[in-house]
């Protein structure tokens, strides 16, 4: 326990001895150098590879394309929902049909598993699938929805996504759009 005691009380009496007697010397060494040593650890990628040294930056945007402009080639957009759906699901369903070529909209309102023959998301006749399932004005038999909230998805296939044309780019934002522009619903 004594040699514990005695290396501490040797380690305090270099630290007063180092600060006090001297104090510049003191903040350069444990302050400031450390400090420029990691500024110049954190730039260096940049100052040897230039621009692509660099993790993150930012780029220009790019505009977004509107639903009806991104399904091209004869591709189909499925919208299917499930029996009872709120009048605010539909409110967006409608926004969503309205911005869209009737012959390039299927409205689907059979079972899911039927959905393969009308659409088939892996192939090329298909563009997307969405699927509403649930809302926070959904009603079953008189009741409050099932969770109160927003329930979808969109099944699409994400292949070829170089260029801006990735399912987030040509799908999730436009599909999106229609019905998020007028109000904050849904999210």
């Amino acid at each position: 326990m004594s040699f514990f005691r005695q290396v501490q009380a040797l380690t305090w009496k270099n630290l007063l001895v180092v600060a006090f007697r001297h104090p510049v010397g003191f903040l350069l060494t444990f302050y400031c150098a450390p400090i420029a040593i990691l500024i110049v650890l954190a730039m260096m990628p940049t100052w040897i590879l230039g621009n692509l040294g660099r993790l993150s930056r930012l780029e220009s945007p790019s505009g977004l394309t509107t639903l009806n402009n991104a399904i091209f080639g004869g591709q189909k957009l499925v919208i299917s929902q499930t029996p009872n759906l709120g009048a605010d699901a539909l409110a967006v369903i409608t926004k969503i049909t309205q911005s869209v070529d009737k012959d390039k909209l299927i409205l689907f309102h059979e079972p899911v598993s039927r959905l393969g023959e009308v659409c088939n998301p892996r192939g090329n006749e298909c563009f997307a699938v969405v699927r509403f399932m649930d809302s926070p004005e959904t009603a079953i038999d008189g009741a409050s929805g099932r969770n109160a909230t927003w329930n979808y998805n969109i099944r699409t296939n994400s292949v070829a996504t170089p260029g801006h044309k990735g399912s987030d780019e040509s799908v999730l934002l436009p599909s999106k759009q229609p019905s998020t522009a007028p109000s904050p619903t849904p999210h």
